[in-house]
């Protein structure tokens, strides 16, 4: 959790406390940031004193608490450690929409980053009410995809250019400007609604993945067509890819799979539409034993009977007279 040192030692709550006062309220800050809802704490004094790790909290508490506020949820917040929190998960989300354009140009596959963009438009949408400053905000790909218009290429999450934009403001800025941090967490209980510009812009067609999963189950011994192919062909070469299979290795795992099983390709087929259904961890493993167990089940089982079958339902009797001789 770095500390933007001179915006602390600078704050009221700092200057004016004493030791364990000091202690108390770093102990709270660095607590919050692994709560849930991140930068907050639970608004009950035991709980507080024993996040605080203080013995003496009826005489340090006030002082601690210097700057927190208490919303909605019920939970103390303090506005500095909110605004690194919703910093760091903007961070988070920007790595993520880069690091998905990057292996979809790689691999030459659609990778579906919708939900990521649409809670990036929120955390911005939050930072700007809370820290309209922040440095974050000036982010090139930050204003590309919070303006509805993402780059072309990935994200750049680069620090902006000019270092000291954001973070000269004054202790007398806010009622307390103190601690600070790195981290993720959502739940933030005030914010102005999203645009809906914004909203439709985060939104992107199905992936490949994603369509294959909503193909009907083929019936028995109906043959695939070529599109169905096609279709399920892109959605598991999709899901590959997002485990770190490159195309060319996924062709011959395919090809592998439909020479294990005979040429039985409506088999493995029917295997890439449940695994795109399923999106198991270990697709490669998980595919491998549905085939198999599908193949062995399929194939039909030799006869186990002997040479002598059939004898149990033979009439011994028939023939035979009580006296026990022969009838002629």
């Amino acid at each position: 959790m770095p500390m933007d040192v001179r915006r602390l030692l600078a704050s009221e709550t700092w200057v004016l406390g004493t030791g364990d006062e000091r202690a108390a309220a770093m102990c709270l800050w660095l607590e919050s940031w692994h709560q849930v809802p991140a930068a907050s704490l639970p608004d009950h004094p035991r709980m507080l004193a024993h996040l605080a790790q203080c013995t003496k909290w009826q005489k340090v508490g006030a002082h601690a608490l210097r700057g927190w506020m208490k919303c909605s949820d019920g939970r103390l917040y303090h506005p500095v450690v909110a605004e690194k929190a919703l910093e760091a998960w903007v961070e988070k989300l920007l790595n993520y929409i880069s690091g998905a354009a990057g292996n979809a140009k790689r691999w030459a596959v659609e990778i579906n980053t919708a939900t990521q963009r649409l809670q990036l438009v929120h955390a911005v949408d939050m930072l700007r009410n809370l820290a309209p400053a922040s440095r974050t905000l000036k982010k090139k790909a930050v204003i590309a995809i919070a303006s509805g218009s993402p780059p072309d290429s990935p994200p750049d999450s680069g620090r902006d250019s000019s270092p000291d934009s954001a973070l000269d403001s004054s202790p007398e800025s806010s009622a307390d400007r103190k601690g600070q941090g790195q981290g993720q967490g959502q739940g933030f209980i005030h914010s102005a609604p999203i645009g809906a510009g914004a909203v439709g812009a985060a939104i992107a067609p199905m992936s490949p993945l994603e369509q294959a999963a909503l193909m009907p189950q083929r019936k028995e011994g109906e043959p695939l067509t070529e599109e169905q192919e096609k279709l399920l062909w892109s959605g598991c070469r999709y899901l590959l890819a997002e485990q770190g299979v490159s195309p060319d290795a996924a062709g011959t795992f395919i090809g592998r799979l439909i020479k294990d099983v005979g040429g039985d390709r409506a088999l493995v087929f029917d295997v890439m539409r449940d695994a795109c259904i399923e999106k198991p961890l270990g697709v490669r493993a998980w595919m491998r034993a549905a085939c198999k167990q599908r193949h062995a089940g399929a194939t039909p089982k030799k006869s186990t009977a002997s040479t002598h079958a059939g004898f149990d339902d033979l009439n011994y009797q028939h023939g035979v007279q009580e006296d026990g001789t022969l009838a002629l």
